[in-house]
């Protein structure tokens, strides 16, 4: 079994051990950092119009939540698309939390249609995260959504749609 199957099977079991989604999101954050060797792994939460941090693994970051469009956290809250960012020094959207942190990865977590979430993962080494890393960030992004949906609050409705 490679790394990916055996993260995916390990964060399954500890999502499906009861308790509160709280619980079940440090135990996420927990082996992410574990088995990738990150310097720093985070689970936000959309809160109206801002993302929450909800629970982490690494330095005590500055930074407890982003604007929706604010940084890479904010951005993938508000577009939905995962962003790999080689080179953090390079990209114009990045707001530093971290000295340390030279390469990003920013995952969307989805419940149907709408972002409750995103996962945010930082390596102090530039271009760390290989072809396939982001993939298997989504595959725990799905595995997540029904936790961070627990922690999320209501999605705002957009101009000129009606709530069913």
């Amino acid at each position: 079994m490679g790394r990916d199957e055996a993260l995916l099977g390990a964060l399954e079991q500890a999502l499906a051990d009861p308790g509160e989604a709280e619980a079940a999101l440090e135990r996420a954050v927990d082996l992410l950092h574990r088995s990738g060797g990150y310097f720093w792994v985070g689970i936000y939460a959309r809160q109206g119009e801002e993302m929450v941090r909800q629970a982490f693994r690494g330095p005590v970051p500055p930074c407890l939540g982003f604007r929706l469009g604010q940084g890479n956290v904010g951005t993938t809250g508000q577009t939905g698309r995962t962003k790999i960012i080689p080179d953090v020094r390079q990209d114009p959207t990045y707001q530093m939390c971290f000295e340390e942190t030279r390469s990003e990865v920013v995952v969307p977590i989805r419940e149907g249609s709408q972002v409750v979430g995103v996962i945010d993962v930082e390596s102090d080494r530039l271009d760390a995260f290989p072809p396939g890393e982001a993939a298997l960030l989504e595959a725990v992004a799905a595995r997540l959504a029904p936790a961070v949906g627990k922690v999320a609050g209501p999605v705002p409705a957009r101009p000129g749609r009606r709530e069913p």
